[in-house]
């Protein structure tokens, strides 16, 4: 049914899953919980039938759930990771965060999230708006986008040197909003 009265297209995204093999692992977005699934899927079982035969299956295995955001400062909001994209050299995923207008950064050796602004020292002799500066750097940080913005789809260039991201609000430029 129309929401506004007018018969015209509706486009709605149920929670996509996204799989991005890489090497040993895949790695999977966990909207509902905030974290990332690094996926062994060379991970081997051994099976044995009724006979006492066995035999050795490929049996993909979850061996590592991210979580995303421990350590934020300020309020909890649902960060909803969405989309993912890999390194060339399979070193880093970057998530976009439906529920913010940030991108994480997991470490997929460590299978860990990064703070991309390491804590600086506040000092005595810093003035109190570089001392804010720094006191801001404190705790995980992740990178932010411009305000208003929701980061939906992400891909990174063939030298892994940029990674390139879509806004899923339509015909707004961040400056708009």
């Amino acid at each position: 049914a129309p929401t506004n009265g007018k018969l015209q297209r509706q486009e709605y995204t149920s929670n996509p899953v996204q799989v991005i093999p890489l090497g040993r692992y895949a790695f999977v977005a966990n909207g509902g919980n905030d974290s990332i699934s690094a996926i062994d899927t060379a991970h081997v079982e051994t099976f044995v039938d009724g006979g006492g035969a066995t035999s050795k299956k490929l049996s993909p295995l979850e061996v590592a759930r991210i979580p995303l955001g421990v350590g934020l400062t300020g309020q909890h909001v649902q960060l909803a990771p969405r989309k993912l994209a890999v390194t060339p050299d399979g070193s880093r995923v970057y998530a976009t965060l439906d529920g913010v207008n940030r991108i994480a950064v997991i470490d997929a050796v460590a299978l860990q999230e990064v703070d991309v602004k390491p804590n600086e020292t506040v000092l005595p002799t810093d003035s109190p708006a570089e001392a804010a500066r720094k006191q801001a750097t404190h705790g995980l940080q992740q990178i932010e986008l411009p305000t208003g913005a929701r980061p939906f789809q992400a891909v990174i260039d063939s030298a892994g040197k940029r990674l390139y991201v879509t806004d899923s609000v339509a015909g707004k430029k961040p400056t708009d909003r």
